[in-house]
């Protein structure tokens, strides 16, 4: 009997992450009012490449699609002030493959829900905190401000951030189950029973 693969070699896995990274970029292409402000994969694929493929994976294509997709929107917007790659962004989706770790051995759908439902929240604190020690959103350095910002400002960009990582998580975590169980047995995630409930 021969050894398991290696959790750094999963081909299948890592085309698939690298997918729809490309198709994250390329979306950056589009006019703005085609495509909905902060909906976007790159959660869901440092999420699904953590729990899949490993964290160095993860961070390499998750990141560099990010940064791709920055750099084509700044020169897209010539090089306007504001649509400049922003570090405390890629520190935040840095954090998506940490989650994915958790997801490893189970296939469970809301064991993936709830990992997607909770990666972004480090996200949207975060960069909301910055948002509000940098004044960007104009609200008084107080606690009232700070919760201004959480709430006035930050959550309606979290709710398109949710959606976007739960529907890109479960495709991404979906297509993946179908692919490993009919093409790519041995990239299938090794569980203990019925997979949907480990």
């Amino acid at each position: 009997m021969s050894a398991p693969r290696s959790i750094w070699f999963r081909p299948m896995t890592l085309a698939l992450g690298v997918l729809f990274a490309v198709a994250a970029v390329v979306v950056s292409a589009l006019p703005e009012q085609y495509r909905p402000w902060n909906f976007a994969a790159f959660g869901a694929i440092g999420l699904f490449l953590g729990a899949r493929a490993g964290l160095l994976p993860a961070l390499a294509v998750g990141l560099l699609s990010k940064l791709a997709f920055d750099l084509f929107n700044y020169v897209g917007h010539h090089y306007q002030a504001g649509y400049e790659p922003s570090g405390i962004v890629y520190v935040c989706l840095a954090l998506y493959p940490l989650f994915g770790l958790a997801l490893r051995k189970t296939e469970h759908p809301l064991k993936v829900v709830g990992a997607a439902a909770v990666a972004g929240v480090p996200f949207v604190l975060i960069t909301n905190f910055q948002a509000w020690l940098g004044s960007a959103n104009n609200r008084p350095l107080t606690a009232e401000g700070l919760m201004q910002a959480y709430f006035v400002d930050g959550l309606p960009f979290h709710r398109t951030t949710l959606a976007s990582d739960l529907f890109f998580s479960a495709t991404l975590f979906a297509a993946h189950a179908v692919l490993s169980r009919t093409l790519f047995p041995a990239e299938r995630v090794a569980t203990a029973g019925d997979p949907l409930r480990a």
